[in-house]
């Protein structure tokens, strides 16, 4: 689990942030924004995640591939 804390300006408002970081592409993070949380709820969402990471980690180990989307063909998206 990666969490980032960062200021953050949108036109004139800029606001301190806390996220957990679930993806990071060229252009923008995808993330869980903490400050939207209560305390509780940001305790319970560190908890299922770091479950989340546990369980998946030796699959992680055994099958984590990284593929350049420039190769991909015929990409089919299946939502669980």
């Amino acid at each position: 689990m990666k969490i980032l804390k960062f200021d953050y300006t949108k036109g004139e408002e800029k606001t301190d942030r806390e996220v957990i970081l679930l993806n990071n592409t060229k252009t923008y993070i995808d993330s869980i924004d903490l400050g939207h949380l209560t305390k509780d709820e940001q305790q319970e969402v560190k908890a299922i995640y770091k479950a989340y990471e546990e369980k998946l980690s030796p699959y992680l180990e055994k099958a984590l591939r990284r593929f350049s989307k420039e190769k991909m063909e015929n990409l089919n998206e299946e939502k669980l």
